[in-house]
Formats: C-alpha cells, structure tokens, sequence
C-alpha cells in the first residue's frame, strides 16, 4: 500500500503549501507523490443544507486513488481542515492505505490573517477571517493528529523535511 498523510489544520495554517512542498521534495527524490486537496474532491455549489459533503469527499478520495496509483503514484499527500470525528473516520474508511497519517499544520493567528489577506478576497476573505480562529482551536481540540508542526518563519522547505523526518518516509 501507497503511505498517505493528511495535512490538516485551520484555515490559513499553510496545508497547500506544505502539501506542496512535500510533493516537490518526494519528486526531487525520485517518488512520484499524489496531491490531493479534499475541498476541491466535496465543492457542490447549491446543494440541499442536508448534504453530507464528508461523505461526497470520502466517496470521491476512493474513486480516484486507484487512478493516481495507476499513473504511478507512491506516495499521496491530502488536505483538509479536519475539524471534527466524523470526517477523519470518513477519510480513513476512504483511503486503502494501512494507515493514514495525520499531520496539523498550525501558525500565529497574526501570520493567518496576513496569509488570508493576500490570497482571499470579498466574501471568502470575510468568512475565512472570522472562522480562522475557530477552526485552529477545532483542529487542535480534535487531538487526532500523529503530530503536529509549526509553519510560522520558517522556510518551508525545513517544515517539509520535519514532516518526513517524522513520519519516517526516508527518502
């Protein structure tokens, strides 16, 4: 089985560019890496307010893993502010590896909100300033991570090495 890890955090933490990053330094070592942002696998516009989009990303993480194995993945790297049981339980039955490692990204609320204000914009900034608190303090409550780092100042070329370091993938 193909190891996996879950970069999870709140919003603004930095999971897609240490997602990214990961990628990069596995290519750069030869291990051709799945990258998988989970939003972007449960994005329905308009959908009914009973919609459990943890189990529309989950049906769709198992869809199209045997895909990237079959173009030559070794390894995935998925993202996704995990905040609560249900979607990390959901995430786990979706992904055939053996187990999923989960590591929460987490940086200052000041570094966030200066993250957020240079990439959103209008409405999605509004909401993501005033979830991005919550949704740390909920990824941090939620304790499910193997481990967890901090992506402040930084390179994030070194997190990335900590993160594999950590996780054992010696490569």
């Amino acid at each position: 089985m193909s190891p996996a890890v879950l970069i999870t955090g709140g919003i603004g933490a930095g999971k897609t560019s240490l997602a990214l990053e990961l990628g990069e330094v596995l290519a750069e070592r030869g291990l051709p890496t799945a990258l998988i942002d989970l939003d972007w696998l449960g994005w329905l516009c308009g959908a009914p307010a009973d919609r459990s989009f943890e189990e529309l990303i989950a049906r769709n993480l198992e869809a199209v893993w045997p895909n990237f194995e079959a173009a030559g993945a070794t390894h995935f790297v998925l993202t996704r502010a995990v905040l609560g049981p249900a979607e990390l339980d959901a995430l786990r039955w979706a992904v055939p590896s053996e187990e999923l490692a989960t590591v929460r990204v987490a940086a200052s609320p000041e570094l966030v909100e200066e993250r957020l204000r240079r990439r959103d914009t209008g409405a999605e900034l509004e909401h993501h300033l005033a979830e991005a608190k919550m949704s740390a303090e909920q990824a941090e409550s939620l304790g499910a991570e193997d481990f967890h780092v901090e992506n402040d100042t930084r390179p994030i070329r070194e997190v990335a090495a900590e993160v594999l370091e950590r996780l054992g993938w010696r490569v």
